[in-house]
């Protein structure tokens, strides 16, 4: 997004890399030994999620593809997805009042069952890093 990035997600003090989860129903899920999936350690938020995604083809950068944030609401309350640089699961609205934000898309990949884990174990070690 255009916003900068907070303080604690550009240079976080800590990461925390998580090694499985429970899923929507509660059932136990191993992330794959080929994800990695991490966050930053920050004290106070300890619950942290991450969509489960496959994608035939390897993961590469450059796709030509935009996606038209003005057009993006967020898919539970309908609201209009604002500046910060936080992951939430949208919708695209095309109304002749959205005003176009074309951002380029990284990366894309297909959503795939258990859809998203809610993260629950952490690998054994937690990186420090120099403040």
């Amino acid at each position: 997004m255009r916003s900068k990035a907070r303080l604690v997600d550009a240079s976080p003090s800590r990461i925390i890399e998580w090694r499985a989860g429970t899923t929507l129903h509660g059932d136990p899920f191993v992330l794959p030994g080929n994800a990695r999936v991490i966050s930053h350690g920050a004290s106070g938020k300890r619950v942290h999620y991450a969509l489960v995604c496959h994608r035939e083809q390897p993961l590469l950068l450059g796709d030509e593809e935009t996606v038209d944030a003005g057009s993006l609401v967020n898919l539970l309350s309908g609201n209009r997805v604002g500046a910060s640089q936080v992951t939430s699961v949208v919708r695209q609205v095309r109304t002749a009042a959205a005003r176009a934000l074309l951002y380029p898309v990284a990366l894309r990949a297909r959503l795939v069952a258990p859809y998203f884990v809610r993260l629950t174990e952490t690998g054994p070690d937690e990186q420090q890093l120099a403040a």
